[in-house]
């Protein structure tokens, strides 16, 4: 509740300095222009796109951070382990996190937001201990090992695979497509 409301509160005070960035500019294109404004620009045609900026190229570092809070991490369920540990290697890649999971050796701070980037695309009943793992590879290494299993769960799922490839079988009465909706839910 507290991290929203600062979420917000950061949010207020990032659109307020916008919008006096946004006077000052024109303040200062009003006094270049030596006040008038509309003579300068009578025979101008209006532009629908939005006034160029002036000053600093980019974005402010809090606007950064506030799109980034929620972050969009993919959340693990009982069934997705592959997926979602597809999809948490390419975003934390992206972030420069990935690092602290293939690595023992890396600095405190990354290694912490790694961890927070796990925490935040896990279930809640599992995050408590998650977080009290030491360090993001042996906490990405006990989630893998609790939601992957170990090698008998495998082969069972392998025998039980392997039954139904060998009772597919295509009936003179099945449409083509439901054979082919058979065969791609097998594989998947």
């Amino acid at each position: 509740m507290a991290a929203a409301k600062a979420t917000v509160e950061a949010a207020a005070a990032l659109r307020a300095e916008i919008a006096g960035e946004e006077e000052a500019e024109e303040a200062e294109e009003e006094a270049e222009s030596g006040g008038s404004h509309q003579s300068k620009n009578r025979h101008r045609r209006g532009s629908p796109s939005p006034p160029r900026r002036r000053g600093r190229r980019g974005r402010s570092p809090a606007v950064q951070i506030y799109r980034e809070i929620g972050g969009g991490w993919p959340m693990l369920t009982r069934l997705n382990y592959y997926e979602w540990s597809l999809l948490m290697k390419v975003k934390l890649q992206a972030h420069f996190l990935w690092d602290a999971i293939k690595f023992d050796d890396v600095d405190y701070e990354q290694d912490r937001r790694a961890l927070e980037a796990i925490c935040a695309a896990i279930p809640p009943e599992i995050g408590a201990t998650i977080a009290n793992k030491p360090t993001t590879k042996l906490a990405w290494e006990a989630i893998e090992a609790k939601r992957v299993g170990n090698d008998c769960v495998h082969r069972a799922a392998l025998q039980c695979l392997r039954g139904e490839w060998e009772g597919l079988t295509f009936c003179p009465d099945e449409q083509v497509e439901d054979f082919a909706v058979c065969l791609t839910n097998l594989m998947d």
